[in-house]
């Protein structure tokens, strides 16, 4: 008995003729065989014509859908270029608001510094002339809400504002008061403006502080500091009423005035530990100790912070300004 087998058939008919042979070779008759393999039906054109064409849909679908997708990417590319052109524009313009330099006053030494967190920041600060002599000289800062363009249109508003009723001769609290009244009348919600007004009277050599909920300054005098007891009221365009009331004091000869906004005393460290209540009284020890210029004040206060918040950057902008009485 002997078994035959044939593999990889092709579909179609088939006879097969078997004989026996004996061991004395007496041959039996021809047995015929005759088997038929049908078609598979995968393989019949019924089959392969629709889904060949199935298939060719699908893949003109994966094209198109390729193609839309390079067309995204390319938009997406071009509105990431054209929103950081945007971002630089406006850096450099509010960049050209800041101070170039400090003003040169005999007796006084100035600096100060503006550090924003994203590409543009809500902080602010700047030197006004309240007189023609050059006897009063008013040095602001300003906080805005948020960061990015929303922060920067609010700064550059709250800048025209206070440069127009700066020459207008009126005194610190009506300047603040009529900001207050516009800003409220042209922000949105929850969009205002933090400010603190310094009035440095240059003859008489007194400081008169106004403050809307930026942190008090820090006033120091032979190598202490000074409580101030000034009156913070609410920020500029906030739906509440406000009257702005300032505290005058004097400067004497060694007096140090600093002036920041939060993202200076708020910085944290990885541990969430706030500057202010780490680092900042044993700094400002240091600065006085070494009788530094209000330049180096400047540089060491802002490496320090950056030094606390490693290896992150602050989280928010920092405007630092030293007035150092001589």
């Amino acid at each position: 008995k002997e078994d035959v087998e044939y593999f990889n058939l092709t579909p179609g008919n088939y006879t097969f003729q078997v004989q026996a042979v004996d061991r004395d070779l007496n041959a039996s008759e021809l047995a015929t065989v005759r088997i038929t393999i049908p078609t598979l039906f995968y393989t019949t054109a019924g089959f392969l014509v629709p889904i060949g064409g199935a298939g060719l849909l699908l893949l003109g679908a994966l094209i198109l859908l390729a193609i839309a997708f390079v067309k995204y990417r390319r938009r997406i590319s071009d509105y990431q270029k054209a929103a950081v052109a945007e971002l630089r524009d406006a850096r450099e313009m509010q960049l050209s608001l800041l101070p170039a330099a400090a003003p040169e006053i005999e007796g006084f030494d100035i600096a100060g510094v503006c550090e924003p967190a994203t590409e543009v920041g809500g902080d602010y600060f700047t030197y006004l002339w309240l007189d023609d002599e050059k006897t009063q000289l008013a040095i602001v800062l300003m906080d805005v809400t948020g960061h990015g363009m929303k922060a920067a249109a609010t700064t550059f508003l709250a800048n025209g504002m206070l440069q127009s009723e700066s020459r207008s001769g009126s005194p610190t609290d009506k300047i603040m008061a009529k900001m207050h009244q516009s800003l409220r009348e042209i922000l949105p919600k929850r969009a205002f403006v933090a400010m603190s007004f310094a009035h440095i009277n240059l003859c008489e050599k007194t400081l008169t502080y106004f403050n809307a909920a930026l942190p008090e300054p820090i006033l120091l005098h032979e190598n202490k500091a000074v409580e101030l007891h000034i009156q913070s009221t609410v920020p500029l365009g906030s739906p509440l009423r406000a009257e702005y009331v300032g505290t005058t004091v004097k400067l004497h000869s060694g007096d140090v005035l600093l002036l920041f906004s939060d993202g200076f005393p708020e910085a944290r460290d990885a541990s969430g530990q706030e500057y202010e209540k780490v680092r900042l009284g044993v700094l400002l020890s240091s600065l006085m100790a070494q009788q530094k210029s209000a330049q180096a004040w400047v540089k060491a206060i802002l490496a320090d912070v950056q030094a606390f918040t490693a290896p992150d950057e602050p989280e928010d902008d920092i405007t630092i300004v030293v007035v150092k009485a001589l």
